[in-house]
């Protein structure tokens, strides 16, 4: 899904999808973690010490992952649902294995880390499952998307003869009974997509308020203001799922948030503009408390998720131009903002708070 899926979104429907959203996010509370991921951009920087095996193995698949759906030219929300799979099947696996310590009086002890053959093996099957529910095609905006057909044989190919069918078929199985069929999370990019609608909204009220002449011209700035916020952000929430800890931390929607700050006050490196105007996030975030469209949680967490996306990118963002026709000489440079404190976000060009979103807004009723 992209830029075109966005201009199609209906803004009268978007409070009922928020909602309808967020009650479906309940269904697929992220698990607790204590561990600490690396950094998938720079593989050096990685901890080398006391660092989680599972962490190193699912940094690899969800690597992996990546080049499967590139190569395929399948949405890339599949990595997402695929890592979200095989997250909870290993929690689940995990707390199966303590149970049955706790009813035979063994003593608490961190459970034993999976073979690499295993991990594996479920790394593949989740992403096998996410291809045959969710796999579609990137096409152009003039055609449809169309669902790829992966078979059970690709799979085993991918896996260089390791994996034969039936362990597919029975690992399969056995997701499907520990994730209990709830096979459809809903995504960061689920959420992204609608907050960005909500900011064209407010990008374009901004307008109005201001009172400029050339409505037109203003109007094409907000267009490339609005798709440059979405690029930045969906690169964040990419990078995203490369982090157990943030994925589990945090739910979908708190982390299509952060990333959609982290991209409405990043800078034009070119330039050292803002991307949008302190007064257009500030009715961006009027948008959300009017139309009771997200559960963000307290503005600490908001904070803590921006720094965590930040640190998983690199020091600054290059986006290609947003048509064909553009060439890569006409590629934009983005810098993201130094995360400080949450009021940033929310002062007008004269420095003056203009709106508290703390609880930006919990209740939907």
């Amino acid at each position: 899904m992209g830029w075109e899926n966005i201009e199609e979104l209906s803004s009268e429907t978007l409070r009922e999808e928020l909602f309808a959203l967020l009650s479906k996010e309940k269904e697929y509370a992220p698990i607790t973690s204590t561990s600490t991921a690396g950094n998938p951009q720079d593989v050096d920087e990685r901890p080398s010490v006391d660092v989680d095996p599972l962490d190193e193995t699912r940094l690899a698949i969800c690597q992996w992952n990546y080049e499967c759906v590139d190569y395929f030219m399948l949405d890339r929300e599949v990595v997402y649902m695929s890592m979200n799979f095989f997250d909870r099947y290993v929690a689940a696996q995990t707390a199966t294995v303590q149970r049955l310590r706790d009813s035979n009086g063994t003593p608490r002890s961190a459970a034993p880390p999976l073979s690499s053959m295993v991990s594996h093996l479920i790394a593949l099957t989740s992403l096998q499952l996410a291809c045959k529910l969710h796999g579609q095609v990137e096409c152009p905006s003039s055609g449809p998307q169309r669902r790829v057909k992966l078979r059970m044989e690709d799979f085993c190919h991918m896996s260089r003869g390791t994996y034969c069918v039936a362990m597919l078929e029975d690992m399969e199985l056995s997701l499907l009974t520990n994730l209990q069929w709830k096979l459809h999370p809903p995504t960061p990019l689920d959420f992204l997509m609608r907050y960005i609608k909500i900011l064209s909204t407010s990008l374009d009220q901004a307008i109005e308020d201001n009172g400029q002449d050339d409505v037109e011209v203003h109007k094409a700035a907000n267009l490339e203001s609005g798709w440059s916020v979405f690029e930045v952000a969906r690169y964040q929430t990419e990078l995203a799922v490369y982090n157990r800890d943030l994925c589990q931390k945090f739910p979908p929607s708190t982390i299509a948030l952060a990333a959609t700050l982290n991209a409405m006050n990043s800078v034009v490196v070119s330039t050292r503009r803002t991307v949008v105007s302190s007064r257009a996030r500030s009715q961006f975030l009027h948008q959300m408390h009017s139309l009771g469209g997200a559960d963000l949680q307290e503005a600490d967490d908001i904070v803590e998720a921006r720094t965590l996306l930040k640190k998983l990118c690199s020091k600054t963002i290059i986006l290609p131009g947003k048509s064909e026709e553009e060439t890569s000489s006409e590629s934009t440079e983005y810098e993201l903002p130094d995360i400080q404190s949450f009021e940033y976000d929310v002062k007008d060009d004269t420095g003056k708070t203009t709106f508290s979103p703390v609880s930006v807004v919990a209740k939907l009723s």
